[in-house]
């Protein structure tokens, strides 16, 4: 634990936590089941401070032997620029770290950070490519 803030590497964070999280960052509250079903095929970083308090949230999407992802690195709009979410990512790279490849989704705001961690646009000619099933919001 450094700077008051203590990691923690498999949370159980609940629906409301993560949905918490997401209004920090302005995204779209998701149904708890959604979360759920997520929650059981993922592992939940979560940063709390000295009285527990969530301050910042990652999860880890791993295929266990080739490929993985990071997604949804929030931190409280308060505790950010502190490096809070360098450590989340820093976690959570550490739990993938014999992967083939990592990739994560950064919105606007964190390209910086994921550039400072080694992510780059392009892997050996290949680019992430996106499709979002008709219905869905446009929101992370």
């Amino acid at each position: 634990m450094t700077d008051g803030v203590r990691i923690e590497t498999d949370a159980s964070l609940t629906p409301a936590e993560v949905n918490a999280a997401y209004a920090w960052a302005e995204w779209p509250q998701r149904d708890t089941w959604r979360i759920e079903a997520a929650s059981r095929r993922s592992t939940w970083l979560a940063a709390r401070d000295l009285d527990g308090e969530l301050v910042g949230i990652a999860r880890v999407l791993d295929d266990g032997g080739l490929y993985a992802s990071v997604w949804d690195v929030i931190v409280r709009p308060d505790r950010q620029h502190a490096g809070v979410g360098r450590r989340l990512v820093a976690a959570a790279l550490e739990r993938c770290a014999d992967r083939r490849l990592v990739a994560v989704v950064s919105t606007p705001a964190a390209r910086d950070l994921f550039a400072s961690l080694g992510f780059t646009g392009e892997s050996h000619g290949h680019a992430a490519l996106y499709l979002r099933p008709s219905g869905e919001h446009a929101h992370p």
